[in-house]
């Protein structure tokens, strides 16, 4: 499902040139609203009975490329696996090219008043599941860059418990 359709990056949205980071939150929340009206299983509705709407409990992200002004951003939003009270949407992000930006893929609970997971509504759960696809999709962290093994790691100082952030060599 299209949850956001050639959304125009603006200028509010960019830390520099580039899109700030927490956009892709942003989008992705904004994605997961959308497919919760879809299926009947509003924000709306959970926030009026005190619940907590589809928080995420397992998150994997990658981000291949940062967007920039000018460009602009569709979200697929598809329906992984459904369980009684969790749903994992897979979230693709691509440019008007159709060139990947990132990818998240989570697992979702509505929590209760009380602080349990609630059951998925039986109508909403049978949707989600009927729409469940099996889409292939790299997420998480790489272990290489186009320039080779050189990414970025955390390593602690011999001085300081501070994680510093350098290449590796």
């Amino acid at each position: 499902m299209q949850t956001i359709v050639d959304h125009p990056v603006q200028f509010g949205e960019l830390a520099g040139s580039l899109v700030h980071g927490a956009m892709f939150f942003d989008w992705q929340l904004i994605s997961t609203q959308k497919i919760a009206a879809a299926f009947d299983y509003s924000f709306e509705q959970i926030l009026a009975a005190d619940g907590i709407p589809y928080a995420p409990v397992v998150v994997d992200t990658s981000v291949d490329r940062y967007p920039t002004i000018g460009e602009t951003v569709t979200v697929e939003t598809t329906p992984q696996s459904v369980g009684d009270s969790s749903i994992e949407l897979l979230y693709e992000m691509v440019d008007g090219d159709g060139e990947r930006l990132a990818t998240a893929q989570m697992i979702h609970v509505t929590i209760s008043p009380a602080g349990t997971a609630l059951a998925l509504p039986e109508k909403t759960r049978s949707d989600f599941i009927e729409a469940c696809a099996d889409r292939s999709a790299t997420v998480g962290v790489h272990t290489k860059t186009p320039a080779g093994n050189n990414c970025p790691r955390f390593r602690h100082h011999s001085r300081s418990a501070v994680p510093i952030l350098r290449e590796r060599s």
